[in-house]
């Protein structure tokens, strides 16, 4: 009796978990990042003028970790 039968698109599956986790680990770890820096720049207490500023440079910011993290995710699913 033999074992179970190989799966050959294993590694391509593999591949694309790996860009996965690392996608949202990076969103996380960016996320993470700016609510410390948040706090620490006391900018709940700012105008509302830099309020905004800090969070379209916080949404700008996820927008350019997500490209390039989905840019990887893409090149795991076509190999």
């Amino acid at each position: 009796m033999s074992g179970p039968i190989p799966d050959p698109r294993q590694p391509q599956r593999a591949a694309l978990r790996q860009a996965v986790l690392q996608l949202v680990i990076g969103v996380v770890a960016l996320d993470i990042t700016v609510m410390v820096l948040y706090q620490l720049l006391h900018v709940g207490s700012r105008p509302d003028r830099e309020k905004m500023l800090f969070i379209a440079a916080w949404t700008v910011g996820t927008a350019a970790v997500v490209m390039v993290m989905l840019r990887r995710v893409r090149r795991a699913r076509g190999r």
